[in-house]
């Protein structure tokens, strides 16, 4: 019998040859022996052989081999078995596609949006001017947004047609119609089967509801043309072929509405909004969706909305601003009508005049003054002119004995 660990770590060993006598050998008999290279024994050894250089038991080889054979083939059969599903399940589950948008918030400093201009108004305790990034970030993140989505793509009502593995969504420029469930609730959940007819028409059938909770099934098989109402066990319901429908074609699509509520919660939970950076004005945007063209849309329509939501919240700041302003303009119209009829009253009772209208007066009066000189220096000097003109002439003497001819 070799012991366990009888040769353990013999950096001398290179070989070794296994006497007739020794029937045992225990573990890791020959561990650590870097340097060992092979064993062997007389082939003659009625419990090992040796095989180019390595050793086998005769007797518990033969016996464990069934064993190990039985190993293998449940190891192989596991692995096929497990590989089979695995790939059954990625064939069953329908492709998931990320798309992914960035959006710039303008800010005149950092944590400061473009509504800056409203900070004169804030020592007022009129209006907040510290909208940051953050809070753009909780807006565009805001339920608001996401259920203005939902209704303008109308992402509540789902088409999927066969497929190999998992029935495929439809959307976009692969739909050829458009279904609307004019007498179904909000929140109501429903589906049916819509078959396009090659004459143009529409077969209606496989109708489900929820009635407080529970499944309701109709069987029944409606026929109608499109672009008209047709009643069905789900109430009316409203058909229109799109862009990209071709006349004559045939085509089964199933048809599921969800409630705006379940919608709006499940597209919530699959978009995300994130800042780059923690010193950038810059938010990330992305989503997962099965139809890579609907998640394009999806995030397009947030910027959109988010956009007009912005504008229609800075407008409404402005028109505040502008009513205050006029507020505030009348307000001091007022108090300063008030000043005038207290200084008014203050000089009727302290009998003192009026400095704009006694400046009035007194330049009026000051004017008609000048004019009157004026005039009078006209006068005197003229009479001056004349009196000269008659001494320093024969006038005068004519003048004279014209008065004494008279007189006798």
């Amino acid at each position: 019998v070799i012991a366990s660990g009888a040769f353990q770590n013999c950096l001398w060993l290179t070989e070794f040859e296994i006497p007739d006598t020794v029937s045992v050998i225990g573990s890791f008999a020959f561990d650590g022996c870097v340097k060992f290279t092979s064993i062997s024994c007389d082939e003659n050894h009625p419990d090992f052989t040796a095989i180019d250089g390595a050793l086998y038991e005769k007797g518990r080889s033969s016996r464990r081999s069934p064993k190990l054979l039985k190993t293998v083939i449940l190891f192989v059969i596991s692995f096929v078995v497990v590989m089979s599903l695995a790939t059954f399940y990625i064939l069953k589950t329908p492709p998931s596609y990320t798309r992914s948008s960035q959006v710039m918030i303008k800010s005149d400093s950092k944590g400061r949006s473009i509504s800056g201009a409203m900070s004169e108004f804030s020592d007022m305790g009129l209006f907040s001017t510290s909208s940051s990034v953050d809070n753009e970030l909780v807006a565009i993140k805001s339920p608001a947004v996401m259920e203005e989505v939902v209704k303008r793509l109308h992402l509540d009502i789902n088409y999927t047609v066969d497929g190999l593995f998992y029935n495929k969504t439809i959307y976009g420029s692969s739909l050829p119609v458009n279904v609307s469930f004019e007498d179904v609730a909000d929140n109501a959940a429903v589906r049916m089967k819509l078959e396009l007819l090659k004459d143009g028409s529409v077969s209606l059938s496989d109708f489900v509801w929820f009635t407080d909770g529970t499944e309701q099934e109709s069987s029944a098989v409606v026929n109608g043309n499109m672009k008209q109402q047709i009643e069905t066990p789900l109430g009316k319901v409203f058909v229109a072929p799109t862009d990209v429908y071709t006349p004559g074609c045939e085509l089964v699509i199933y048809v599921s509405r969800s409630g705006y509520h379940g919608t709006l919660q499940g597209y919530s939970a699959k978009f995300q909004a994130a800042l780059n950076g923690k010193k950038t004005d810059i938010i990330d945007l992305s989503i997962v969706d099965v139809s890579p063209q609907r998640a394009v849309d999806i995030l397009n329509t947030v910027i959109e909305v988010y956009n007009e939501k912005w504008l229609a919240d800075k407008n409404q700041i402005t028109i505040s601003t502008a009513r205050f302003i006029d507020e505030r303009l009348d307000s001091i119209k007022k108090e300063l009508e008030l000043v005038d009829d207290d200084i008014s009253s203050y000089k009727s009772k302290q009998l003192l005049p009026d400095v704009t209208s006694a400046s009035s007066m007194y330049l009026s009066q000051s004017s008609k003054a000048a004019e009157e000189i004026l005039a009078l220096n006209n006068e005197l000097y003229m009479a001056r002119y004349i009196l000269k003109y008659v001494k320093d002439s024969d006038t005068g003497k004519l003048i004279k004995e014209q008065k004494n001819t008279v007189v006798e």
